[in-house]
């Protein structure tokens, strides 16, 4: 059998596992109490924000602020039945990294880490909360990024994985959607590089500088549309190979659909690593002219590393810059996004909202399965709408037998009015008893022991009127 359909096939299977974890994995409601046993910390849950393969990630409130608080985290969370145990890496390259921040002057672009823990069905973590992808503003924005903006984007980014390289471990997974910016308007211009689920150690230990040595075979990580051609080649990979995925990722900023001459290959591993190949072998012949000549010139050095070799990031720094200065751009100009980005956010969610509100209840019309998350807030209110509806929709009859039934109580009351002061004296104190024997939190002992009262108090023919008037 081919070797390639072998690996599509086991591409697949991966895939059908994560596909049905994901599907039969429930997700935890709002105001849900997550509990570390250890420290006696709570996390309230707000809401969910997303989910992976193994996992989910979720707006939380530390708890002991109360519920007014405004200062949110975000949760992620990993299954204990998960193939592979990502989020214990992702951990400890979070605290090598805080560890780093601290002796550093430079900006950060890690999230940072503030509690862990374990329950019955899932590991979790709570970190730095963060605003949305660029692969996200650039959707929201619904145009293409400025030059401007993008070499802006791309010099953060490198000073990331400069940082990342520095503590010991590569991405691997360096794209649009796996950076993000803070939250706005404090943070809006800083980007966060996050997902270190695929990273790995480039040293043999954290203390020592010893590269780890090259493996010859490797199993494909990463996304296909950005890995390196080592990634492809299912070799092992080192600081270089991060170099490449952040230009192509440069690449795809400059322009979605142009950026990248690979573009519209979906899935076909083999042609895509083919239109890599022909990049490298002669940029300035492949690229589109709006990128600038220096991408061209960092493609060109890229093409000289090898697996051991340190990457200069004062050279591609440089290139960016002169690209810039080539161009007249003014590198301290506002960010596409800056200033428009909290609005922007809100008429997500309200679109989010009213779609989420569609689907729930096609769902509710369909079948009436339990909505999960925030669809159920979404249900709830449906759900309410909808019998209130049905309340002001009843049958003509049902209101005239209301309405006959209270003419005939108002024609007793007139004919007997010394019942009726009587009457009510007697609802009075019995409302009083009632309240003092069911107490203020029983409701329903409360109503049924009024009715009863008011049953005995009613005059004989009164009660037996009334009696026939409903049957």
């Amino acid at each position: 059998m081919d070797v390639n359909r072998i690996k599509s096939k086991a591409i697949e299977k991966n895939a059908a596992i994560i596909s049905a974890e994901r599907k039969n994995r429930q997700l935890l409601l709002p105001n849900t109490l997550i509990v570390n046993e250890a420290n006696k910390t709570q996390w309230r849950i707000i809401s969910h924000l997303g989910s992976g393969g193994f996992g989910d990630v979720y707006k939380v409130a530390d708890e002991k602020y109360g519920k007014k608080t405004k200062k949110y985290y975000a949760m992620k969370t990993e299954m204990h039945s998960a193939k592979m145990h990502r989020l214990r890496l992702e951990q400890a390259i979070l605290k090598e990294l805080a560890e780093y921040d601290r002796t550093s002057k430079k900006k950060q672009h890690f999230c940072q880490l503030f509690d862990d823990g374990n329950t019955k069905n899932f590991s979790w973590i709570v970190m730095t909360l963060i605003g949305p992808s660029l692969d996200q503003i650039r959707k929201m924005l619904n145009k293409q990024f400025s030059a401007t903006s993008v070499i802006n984007m791309a010099l953060q980014t490198l000073d990331a994985i400069h940082h990342m390289h520095d503590v010991g471990f590569i991405h691997r997974d360096l794209k649009p959607g796996n950076i993000c910016v803070g939250i706005p308007p404090k943070d809006e211009t800083t980007l966060f590089l996050l997902d270190f689920g695929i990273s790995r150690r480039i040293y043999k230990s954290a203390k020592s500088r010893i590269l780890r040595k090259e493996r010859t075979k490797v199993p494909f990580f990463g996304t296909r549309k950005f890995c390196s051609r080592t990634c492809h080649l299912e070799k092992d990979q080192g600081r270089k190979d991060d170099i490449e995925c952040f230009i192509y990722t440069v690449l795809d900023l400059f322009h979605h659909e142009k950026g990248i001459p690979w573009n519209k290959i979906i899935g076909d591993s083999k042609k895509i690593l083919e239109k890599k190949n022909e990049l490298f072998s002669d940029p300035k012949s492949v690229l589109n002219p709006m990128i600038p000549v220096q991408v061209c010139d960092i493609i060109e050095y890229i093409e000289t590393l090898k697996f051991e070799d340190e990457v200069d990031y004062k050279l591609i720094e440089n290139e960016l810059i002169e690209a810039a200065n080539e161009r007249s751009l003014n590198l301290k100009e506002k960010l596409d996004w800056q200033g428009k980005l909290e609005d922007m956010l809100k008429i997500k969610i309200l679109l989010k909202g009213r779609k989420l509100s569609r689907e729930v209840m096609a769902d509710i019309k369909r079948s009436g399965e339990e909505a999960k998350g925030e669809e159920t807030m979404h249900r709830d209110r449906i759900q309410e709408k909808l019998r209130l509806r049905r309340i002001k929709e009843r049958p003509h009859d049902d209101r005239t037998r209301t309405v006959s039934m209270s003419k005939e109580t108002d024609n007793l009351n007139a004919k007997k009015p010394d019942s009726v002061i009587s009457d009510k004296l007697i609802t009075q104190e019995s409302d009083r008893q009632a309240r003092n024997f069911c107490g203020s939190g029983d409701q329903c002992s409360f109503r049924r022991l009024k009715r009863e009262s008011l049953r005995n108090s009613m005059p004989s023919s009164s009660a037996s009127r009334n009696r026939n008037e409903i049957s």
